[in-house]
């Protein structure tokens, strides 16, 4: 079979760039279009040197994990460890179960000049057919993302100004469906911030719980659960929150000793948070 570099990199960066609008969808990450092409790219260049030079399969197999890395790297940073692990991890299986798929595709129906090597894949199209294809791929993508009612990228990211003990901070927050947590007693939704992002502005009934675990006056919990298991949350609530437009928020701030998500944000926000704030959700 004669293998053409260009249409190997024009076909795996269409393939790319469809998984990594799956993986964004899926892990609710932050990828403007651009920087998904980006992504795409780097894995398609990795798919050309996986087929076009003389490597072993083991490495070409071997190689399919940091590749994942590099692509979701250049798709979503800044990330931090547990954010680039997810998102190359959900890049990776999307790209096994796409590759399987083919293999399937290609035992039942054995199209003429499909190739499948190390989760890459070749087959013979024209440069107008990709280009259709690739405008098809992100039209169906906006569509969809408009019928389901995703967020879009612009507003998964926010900067909220606390006002607590006479201190003013600006925290850089990331809107979490995830996140679901709220102050038992009074119902409110909880942005949960770092206590170094904090500063000043963290209550001292919050810091000498945090410290020694004593509970003084003033000190709220919120029980929380995850995978590794599940705790109580200092928590306060603040003077005034407000967004980027000025709109004051009802929220309880609950506090995490270590820092929260990834590098680019110091706080999470359960979306109930902004729900009642015009043209946010």
């Amino acid at each position: 079979m004669v293998i053409y570099a260009d249409v190997l990199f024009a076909v795996n960066l269409l393939a790319d760039y469809a998984l990594l609008l799956g993986v964004r969808r899926f892990l609710h990450l932050h990828g403007p279009p651009l920087r998904l092409l980006c992504g795409a790219a780097v894995g398609a260049l990795f798919a050309v040197g996986s087929v076009c030079l003389p490597l072993p399969s083991w490495v070409g197999s071997l190689l399919t994990v940091p590749t994942a890395f590099l692509v979701s790297a250049a798709a979503f940073s800044p990330l931090g460890r547990r954010g680039l692990l997810r998102a190359a991890a959900g890049f990776y299986v999307a790209g096994f179960l796409l590759a399987g798929m083919l293999l399937l595709v290609w035992q039942a129906f054995r199209p003429p000049g499909l190739y499948i090597k190390n989760n890459v894949v070749y087959y013979p199209v024209s440069l107008p057919v990709f280009f259709v294809l690739l405008c098809l791929l992100y039209g169906l993508s906006a569509l969809l993302s408009r019928l389901v009612g995703e967020t879009p990228p612009d507003r998964l990211f926010c900067r909220l100004r606390v006002c607590a003990c006479g201190e003013t901070v600006t925290l850089p927050a990331k809107l979490d469906t995830g996140c679901a947590l709220r102050e038992p007693f009074s119902g409110r939704p909880v942005v949960l911030a770092s206590a170094g992002a904090l500063g000043n502005a963290l209550p001292p009934a919050v810091r000498t719980y945090l410290s020694s675990g004593e509970a003084r006056p003033g000190l709220r919990l919120v029980p929380y659960e995850t995978v590794e298991g599940h705790g109580l949350l200092p928590a306060f609530f603040p003077d005034t929150v407000t967004d980027e437009a000025g709109h004051r928020l009802c929220c309880c701030i609950a506090v995490s000793r270590g820092p929260i998500g990834g590098s680019g944000f110091a706080a999470i926000v359960n979306p109930a948070v902004l729900g009642n704030v015009p043209g946010r959700l």
